[in-house]
């Protein structure tokens, strides 16, 4: 009877045992999971982190997707309307170039004069720089002998010496005898250096006559938020005019 009872006590005490080592046993595996769930769940500082990753790499696909300067392809693509005339002693060709590009360009072009049988008479380059996105420029040149045909060809590079200007300069214009008076206001914050206007006269869709003047003062330059006038002539009859403005800021 002592034999069996001490045999129970022992089973019970090893039953005892053993609820309490599989209590401690589930106990560790919970905490366990529980630490595991909190280090694989992205904290909001990761979130941020991750966040901020992907923006940067948003910057970074954008920037090398960004267009580069193709100047082939700008200079094709440039706006531009010729107009000539002859007077008594040469005969004049111009150009009137509109940047279609989104940079501020160096515009030069190389033009050809020739006969009738296609033969050259004369070639001349003519230039501006600091043309800023949508604005126009005039090139132009002279020749000698009368020509029956034009050909030219541009060339662009992105400025990088000067600021544009030309968007911020408007003008008035008003009619007298014989000439235009055209007041030039720089409307912005930088100082326009060697403004020029250039005039087209025409009569009806001829041009005519051509001018131009410089409007300047002292120091070479319309200041910002100042107006400068000058007088524009013409020798011949005419109804219209197309006039162009250019110049560069530093």
């Amino acid at each position: 009877m002592e034999k069996n009872q001490s045999l129970s006590m022992r089973g019970y005490a090893f039953l005892l045992i053993l609820v309490f080592a599989l209590t401690l046993l589930t106990a560790c595996t919970n905490e366990n999971n529980k630490n595991n769930g909190e280090n694989n769940t992205p904290t909001s500082q990761g979130e941020n982190k991750t966040d901020k990753d992907d923006d940067n790499e948003g910057k970074d696909t954008k920037a090398s997707q960004k267009k580069l300067f193709d100047a082939e392809e700008i200079a094709k693509n440039l706006n531009v309307k010729q107009y000539s005339f002859s007077d008594s002693r040469k005969s004049h060709v111009f150009l009137v170039v509109e940047n279609t590009s989104e940079y501020t360009l160096v515009i030069n072009a190389s033009i050809t004069a020739l006969d009738s049988s296609g033969n050259p008479l004369g070639a001349k380059d003519s230039g501006d720089n600091d043309v800023p996105p949508g604005q126009k420029t005039l090139l132009g040149a002279s020749f000698d002998d009368k020509f029956d045909k034009i050909e030219y060809e541009f060339s662009v590079a992105e400025e990088r010496l000067y600021k544009p200007v030309t968007q911020d300069l408007s003008y008035k214009s008003t009619t007298a005898t014989k000439k235009e008076v055209v007041t030039i206001t720089n409307n912005g914050e930088n100082d326009a250096e060697f403004v020029q206007g250039h005039m087209l006269f025409f009569k009806g869709d001829t041009l005519v006559w051509y001018d131009m003047s410089y409007f300047t003062d002292v120091d070479s330059q319309i200041k910002a938020g100042k107006s400068l006038s000058k007088e524009l002539t013409c020798s011949q009859a005419y109804d219209s005019t197309i006039f162009v403005i250019t110049g560069r800021s530093k």
